[in-house]
């Protein structure tokens, strides 16, 4: 249910977003919205935390009912519910059966050769959809919208270089460094508070400068940062892994709310909703696939063991491979970024 709810949230809040505000105005609000967003995910496993030391892990669940609450209050007093005549559409049943077992693929086992089925019924969902009457995504938003389906691609390619990074640095401060939970909890929170205090001000800049210089530019900041991550050894500094977090950080902000912009600046109003949905499931299935991967290489070299000191080594090379694999992805992700062309 709660997968449910949540996709109807984050597949209409962009569409909702750039439908009220005006185009000159589009890349400030979304910036904002992003940095509420990271600026949320910075703080719940803090507060989850204390929640669970001191009132126990059910407490959490309580917590959240009076903010959903509000949410839902502040939803249907504010929001103006607009009536729209359009044509009846049949559901396309086998498109949304190939199209929830490749996602389900790519989220859940964690092997490649699964991942690779899943990438190859993906690709028969999109040749379905070519010939379905009534297509759940529409071939041609990706066909004839080279900005919509680069920007995209980018987006996809950069989630899944970047988001396992945090699942990654939390055994390396724990197990190598020899920190604890809540403080390397602390540590990795860095990415998150400069992405939440870069974004709006990406977003208010995209509004001026077009958009895919300023996401492109914080591709390439978040390889440097991923750089950084791969000569990560047992003997580096806090110091330089705080750097490092506080750069990967700045290039997913400066990429997040211009991208965001730029994708749904590239389709007409009628499409706000598709493209905002679109956005949300690129979104996840990267963050999915990053998190396949990761495990997967663990998995080959290091096993299914615990990680001893005697082992330190095998998970270095296993925390390096991975990175290393991710480099290559944000390499993929920059060049679509270049090649999208401009939005204006």
């Amino acid at each position: 249910l709660q997968g449910i709810g949540g996709s109807m949230i984050f597949a209409t809040g962009i569409a909702i977003l750039t439908a009220v505000y005006p185009e000159e105005e589009r890349g400030k609000v979304i910036g904002i919205n992003i940095a509420v967003t990271y600026t949320a995910i910075a703080l719940g496993p803090s507060l989850g935390g204390f929640l669970t030391a001191h009132l126990g892990w059910r407490s959490i669940f309580g917590f959240t009912v009076p903010f959903g609450a509000i949410g839902l209050l502040l939803s249907i007093l504010g929001l103006k519910i607009e009536e729209k005549r359009a044509p009846v559409l049949r559901f396309d049943y086998p498109g949304a059966v190939i199209y929830g077992l490749s996602v389900f693929l790519l989220i859940y086992p964690p092997s490649l050769l699964v991942k690779g089925i899943g990438i190859l019924l993906f690709l028969l969902f999109l040749l379905w959809e070519r010939r379905a009457r009534d297509p759940i995504l529409d071939i041609n938003l990706l066909k004839e919208n080279r900005v919509f389906l680069y920007s995209s691609l980018s987006s996809f390619l950069l989630y899944t270089s970047t988001f396992a990074t945090g699942f990654l640095l939390s055994f390396y401060l724990q197990f190598i460094k020899g920190l604890g939970p809540q403080t390397a909890g602390l540590y990795i929170l860095a990415r998150r508070i400069s992405q939440a205090v870069i974004s709006p001000s990406a977003g208010r800049t995209s509004d001026r400068i077009e958009p895919v210089y300023i996401a492109t530019l914080g591709v390439g900041i978040a390889i440097i940062g991923l750089v950084f991550l791969f000569n990560f050894r047992i003997d580096t500094g806090i110091l330089y892994i705080l750097i490092t977090l506080i750069i990967l950080g700045l290039g997913f902000g400066l990429f997040s709310a211009p991208n965001t912009s730029a994708i749904m600046g590239s389709v007409s109003k009628e499409n706000y909703g598709i493209a905002s949905a679109l956005n949300a499931t690129v979104r996840v299935v990267g963050q999915a696939m990053s998190m396949g991967v990761a495990t997967a290489v663990i998995g080959l070299i290091l096993g299914p063991v615990r990680i001893t000191p005697e082992r330190f080594s095998r998970f270095l090379q296993a925390m390096r491979s991975t990175f290393a694999i991710f480099i290559v992805v944000g390499i993929l992700a920059l060049f679509f970024s270049i090649r999208r062309g401009r939005l204006r």
